[in-house]
């Protein structure tokens, strides 16, 4: 089974397409990780998430950037071309679950 959960931030309004007459939600989320060095210094590491979920309600109208939420599905991966002309590998979820956690103003 493969089978992914996030818990994160989103990093930008969510958009709507139709694709064979189904609607797919699509919006990233960022997964940052906090800790301390052997040293005690404050680290972090941002991971970035290409979600797609497929639903026929208005959900998207609720998928704000900086909203926290938990994505569930099936993790998987795309290569694009990045602003330096590098292939790049990133992440995608095609969600079959999603909670909004809170908004950006909570």
């Amino acid at each position: 089974m493969n089978t992914l959960t996030l818990i994160g931030h989103v990093g930008n309004d969510a958009t709507t397409n139709n694709v064979n007459g189904k609607q797919v939600i699509n919006f990233n989320v960022a997964v940052t990780k906090r800790w301390k060095d052997k040293d005690g210094n404050q680290q972090e590491s941002t991971k970035w998430f290409s979600v797609a979920y497929w639903n026929d309600g208005k959900v998207h109208e609720w998928i704000k950037k900086g909203t926290q939420i938990c994505v569930m599905g099936e993790v998987g991966a795309k290569l694009y071309m990045n602003a330096k002309k590098q292939t790049e590998v990133q992440a995608t979820v095609d969600a079959n679950f999603i909670e909004l956690l809170s908004n950006k103003k909570d």
